[in-house]
């Protein structure tokens, strides 16, 4: 029985050569998987490889794409620049013009001068000029019909006596009559036989709409601070704050 039990127990054990086969196959399959693994590994960083390339290559293309639409920009930046300079430019010959515009307005008025407070019955050329020629005279300067070119009324937005424009021949007597305007002061119509109304006569040069506004906001401004004296010259507006003050431009006031 023995004998036999041994047989049986030598039938269930594994042989030496058994297992050397069991290992070389589990060696022979984790080789396998090492080598799978390995072309894997290989495969990917292949892969990897091919789109680090494309995203490269992609990330070079946009540089050039930004590049291009930077030298774009600039290029349209120097465009605008250039177009900014040139509305500039445009709008200061624009501005000086307007300037020689109104320079050569007023220096055409230069042979008029507004008179104020005449009292006409008839107002035709040859009795306003006599007329003329007598408010001259009171204030001692010497003016015939035959020195004044042209002369007319222009009627008043509100009630009260026209203003006459007296255009002389000779700017020079024209200025000359201006210059003695403050006798009119003491100037009436009745005074020198014009009319029997008392109103009071006064002269002012014939001022572009411009310099007349700036006048005017002079005056008011004048009055309301007690200035000295305002008056126009040649179109442009000086201001005395004091008997004993400085005369000064208008626009150099800054107010």
């Amino acid at each position: 029985m023995a004998a036999a039990g041994e047989t049986l127990s030598m039938e269930h054990e594994a042989s030496p050569q058994d297992s050397d086969t069991n290992f070389n196959e589990q060696a022979k399959d984790t080789t396998t998987s090492s080598l799978s693994l390995q072309e894997v590994f290989t495969k990917l960083m292949e892969k990897m490889d091919t789109i680090s390339a494309e995203v490269k290559t992609e990330i070079q293309d946009l540089k050039k794409s930004l590049s291009h639409l930077d030298d774009t920009v600039t290029g349209h930046d120097t465009k605008i620049q250039a177009l900014e300079n040139e509305v500039s430019t445009s709008k200061e010959e624009i501005r000086q013009l307007k300037d020689r515009m109104k320079d050569s307005d007023q220096y055409h008025r230069r042979y008029t001068v507004e008179i104020h407070g005449l009292h006409m019955e008839n107002e035709i050329f040859e009795n306003v000029s006599v007329e003329i020629c007598k408010i001259a005279q009171s204030i001692g300067v010497n003016v015939s019909v035959n020195d004044i070119d042209n002369c007319h009324p222009i009627p008043r937005s509100s009630q009260g006596l026209p203003i006459h424009l007296v255009k002389f021949k000779s700017s020079h007597l024209a200025n000359k009559l201006y210059v003695a305007r403050a006798k009119l002061r003491r100037v009436k119509n009745e005074e020198i036989g014009i009319s029997p109304q008392s109103q009071r006569i006064y002269m002012n040069e014939n001022l572009t709409k411009e310099n007349a506004g700036i006048f005017h906001r002079a005056r008011k401004l004048g009055k309301q601070q007690k200035w000295y004296s305002v008056w126009t010259k040649f179109g442009t507006t000086f201001v005395k704050k004091s008997k004993d003050g400085r005369t000064v431009k208008f626009f150099e006031l800054n107010v």
